[in-house]
């Protein structure tokens, strides 16, 4: 196809290109810091590229998108902290009274006519606990004890010449070790909940990106109905201008007798039309000038007054369709993000119906334990002796758990994530099947815009010559006003049908990058993780 010409009274469209807008780790930060970058003042010039910027930068749903990012970031470690060592401490004082037994009565301690037991006992644990990747539970201790009772005393030798003491220290160096052997074992749930948070990053991104993607697309529509909208104002300021003209050649004309005097009347009466259609134009450019604020963030109080003009040149060039579709449509989707989410989606699910299987398994763990022990009157001798093993005491046991009868609650599980990944790989085909023929449809779409374009174009020449055709013969006297009206109104609808297929097959681009997922690739920018760049470098 060759290039459609540009029409003279088009606006003459100068690209501009802005640098890269800073981006903070604070959204709602990085919205105040922008507010610089519009005044609050008409005819602000904006190009595409600038307001995609301004867009990734400030507008409301792609901050929420960026701060799920923060929200899935957090979740990783999260899930991480599993394997986070913990320091633990815990006392407790016991006061006791009790009246002692007949056994107790019948000891040789007692004999001594004791008939109430009075102790009090102040229990120190400290220590570490790490968890580690074999699914094991690895805890470290130091253990103390003071007791005071009214038996120690009883146990003194009086002969021995040592003072008398009612008080004992006991110390113990404490090493317990759980090791799961079937449901835990390698921690994998742990792994497992770690890889699905990660997964759901990359989700999330991507959720970001698709968000951006669709916003940017909004704004770009908004964009070039406000270049519509600039053109149709243009041609309805022509048009009134023309029918000023018109009435002021009519007002010449039935002074001389040519024309009769109710065609004075009559132009009178198309300056009022042209003058209501002018406002109406002007109306609907207000309205989208607001739309195009809000998609930008930007108050009504504060910016009552900016409105923007649209400075980029609409694509004029044909865009060929791909020789090798298959190929096309292959590369497109390892980057698209509403197929790259449904594939994490699949992932994630498969990894949930892993954990439901691993919580199915019996619980079969072995303990371990070992500790030291010491024991004096003095306070400090339990914690220089806590290494001793002259008095140790250890223990290794398995300790195994299964439900009774059949597990329903595991089952159901199972087979809930089953069916959650089906449901991910259904979806998975379908949004296959879906972006290859939206990509089908979207190439024609394109065709037919262009092709249209060529046609008004073209209709719009013809119209221009002959309702210029019709003014020369109006000025002569040769024709009627009702003709040369009816011509104007045959270029006015030539010219607004023209503009509507230009802007037409600029939605088309639009709507053909953005079942691409490459709607960016042509500013220039660059959606990274968790935050949206631009380069800074001109393509």
């Amino acid at each position: 196809m060759n290039k459609v010409a540009r029409r003279s009274w088009l606006c003459l469209m100068i690209p501009l290109w802005v640098s890269a807008p800073s981006v903070t780790a604070d959204p709602v930060a990085s919205l105040a810091a922008s507010q610089g970058h519009y005044a609050n003042l008409e005819g602000q010039r904006l190009g595409q590229r600038e307001l995609l910027l301004g867009v990734i930068e400030r507008n409301a749903s792609a901050l929420f998108s960026q701060l799920q990012l923060q929200l899935a970031t957090d979740d990783i470690d999260r899930q991480r902290s599993a394997y986070q060592p913990s320091f633990f401490a815990e006392s407790r004082f016991t006061s006791q009274r009790s009246e002692n037994t007949a056994s107790d009565r019948l000891s040789s301690v007692q004999r001594l006519n004791q008939d109430v037991f009075r102790e009090k006992r102040l229990n120190v644990e400290t220590g570490v606990r790490v968890p580690v990747k074999t699914g094991a539970d690895v805890s470290v201790s130091w253990t103390a004890l003071k007791r005071e009772n009214n038996v120690i005393p009883l146990l003194n030798n009086p002969l021995s010449g040592d003072p008398v003491n009612d008080t004992e220290y006991a110390g113990a160096l404490n090493l317990v070790i759980r090791q799961p052997l079937l449901r835990g074992l390698g921690n994998r749930s742990v792994e497992w909940q770690i890889q699905e948070a990660e997964l759901n990053e990359v989700l999330t991104e991507q959720q970001f990106r698709q968000q951006l993607l669709r916003v940017s697309s909004e704004a770009l529509s908004a964009y070039w109905q406000l270049f519509r909208l600039n053109q149709f104002v243009s041609i309805r300021q022509v048009a009134l201008a023309n029918a000023r003209n018109i009435h002021q050649e009519t007002e010449n004309q039935v002074r001389a007798g040519r024309v009769p005097g109710s065609a004075q009347l009559e132009s009178e009466s198309t300056i009022l039309e042209r003058q209501a259609e002018h406002e109406a134009a002007l109306q609907a450019w207000h309205d989208l000038q607001a739309e195009l604020r809000t998609l930008l963030n930007l108050s009504g109080s504060e910016f009552q007054n900016l409105t923007f003009v649209p400075t980029d040149a609409p694509q004029m060039d044909a865009i060929s369709a791909p020789e090798d579709f298959h190929s096309y449509t292959e590369r497109l989707l390892a980057q698209w993000p509403g197929y790259l989410i449904a594939e994490k989606t699949r992932e994630i699910e498969a990894l949930k119906l892993r954990t439901a299987r691993e919580e199915k398994r019996p619980q079969l763990d072995l303990a371990l334990g070992y500790s030291t022990s010491s024991l004096s009157t003095r306070s400090r001798d339990p914690m220089e002796r806590a290494f001793d093993t002259d008095y140790p005491t250890w223990y290794v046991g398995l300790e195994y758990n299964m439900p009774l009868g059949r597990d329903m609650r595991g089952q159901a599980d199972e087979r809930s994530a089953r069916t959650r990944l089906t449901q991910a790989e259904l979806d998975l085909h379908a949004i296959r099947v879906s972006v290859s023929n939206e990509l089908r449809s979207r190439l024609r779409q394109l065709d037919q815009a262009y092709r249209e374009l060529e046609l008004s174009d073209r209709q719009q020449q013809l119209q221009d010559e002959l309702f210029n055709t019709e003014l020369r013969r109006f000025n002569a006297g040769q024709t009627r006003l009702r003709d040369l009206l009816e011509r104007e109104d045959d270029r006015i609808r030539a010219q607004q049908r023209y503009v509507d297929s230009l802007v037409r097959y600029q939605l088309a681009i639009v709507a053909l990058r953005l079942a691409e997922g490459t709607l960016f690739n042509d500013y220039g920018i660059t959606i990274q993780s968790q935050r949206a760049l631009a380069d800074a470098s001109l393509p």
